[in-house]
């Protein structure tokens, strides 16, 4: 195990499983809202699954990167600014700015 890691069964392996649920989750209501602008607009779905994926890829990578460069130093205020710009997406795409 890497140093640093928690053993899954553990209370705080679960509790670090039950934060990733919950950022699952979140992630996924954003895709939902995605999907319904794509079927509004008509978009093909091969054509969408391939910008979507791309761009998901390419974040993801993002993210881990700079998660690894400034997680230690964020702590949990990392957990908080992550929050706040999901909110600002979804605000974003609720009043049609995105």
């Amino acid at each position: 195990m890497r140093a640093g890691a928690t053993a899954p069964g553990s209370a705080e392996g679960r509790q670090h499983l039950g934060r990733l649920l919950v950022t699952g989750i979140a992630l996924s209501i954003d895709n939902l809202a995605v999907g319904f602008v794509l079927g509004a607009y008509h978009v093909g779905l091969p054509l969408a699954a391939a910008v979507i994926g791309t761009v998901s890829v390419v974040m993801s990578l993002a993210g881990l990167e700079l998660g690894a460069r400034i997680g230690m130093r964020a702590g949990q205020r990392g957990e908080f600014l992550g929050g706040l710009v999901l909110i600002g997406v979804g605000a974003a795409i609720g009043t049609g700015v995105i």
